[in-house]
């Protein structure tokens, strides 16, 4: 359990909050009587967004998802992140989460998302960040269809154009496109025209002690 935390304090921007003393140094230095930074804990939120195709862009509530890395300094100044893929906890796309136009996803349709890896770098002294996401999407509608896993690899940025770089307060927002290859299952591969192209913006929190 992260208890209590001390939030990272970037450099050029306000230190947040530490347990005893604020984290002057984030790239392994640390002030008398506090460890160096060792782990993340990432917590996703609200008012993200998924795209596929055609179709219009998906509303999505990622709020409640999870995860814990490891964070390792490296030479050229920068922070390696590197999430326990056991930890990663993402909510499925569906009904409760998502909406199209204003409308909830129909109830028979749910995307799950089993996350593989997530790794990627850090700067401390801008707060850009980016991240590598593996992971299968299974898709099912109801208790009689589920497809094949659709195995997705992106590169999330907080230099796309609709991300944003971490900011004092740890939010961060992370973008990026993927291609979604064909599937064995020619229903699935029509309904989502594949190959295609896909987008996710994914709001995030990251705690660092």
């Amino acid at each position: 359990m992260l208890s209590p935390p001390a939030v990272l304090g970037l450099p050029g921007l306000p230190v947040l909050q530490a347990g005893a003393a604020a984290l002057a140094d984030p790239v392994g230095a640390h002030l008398p009587g506090e460890r160096p930074l060792t782990a993340v804990l990432l917590q996703t939120l609200r008012e993200c967004q998924v795209a596929i195709g055609a179709y219009p862009p998906f509303a999505y509530d990622a709020s409640g998802g999870t995860g814990r890395g490891t964070v390792r300094p490296r030479p050229d100044g920068l922070l390696d992140l590197d999430f326990d893929p056991r930890s990663l906890v993402i909510p499925s796309i569906d009904s409760h989460t998502t909406s199209v136009l204003g409308v909830p996803l129909p109830p028979p349709l749910s995307i799950a998302i089993q996350p593989l890896s997530l790794s990627g770098t850090l700067d401390p002294a801008t707060g850009s960040m980016e991240l590598t996401l593996d992971a299968d999407f299974l898709f099912t509608a109801g208790p009689l269809y589920k497809a094949p896993p659709l195995h997705v690899h992106s590169l999330l940025s907080t230099k796309d154009g609709k991300g944003e770089a971490l900011k004092a307060n740890g939010s961060a927002r992370l973008a990026g496109t993927a291609t979604v290859p064909r599937t064995p299952d020619g229903a699935l591969n029509a309904f989502l025209d594949l190959p295609t192209e896909a987008l996710a913006v994914l709001s995030t929190h990251l705690t660092f002690v």
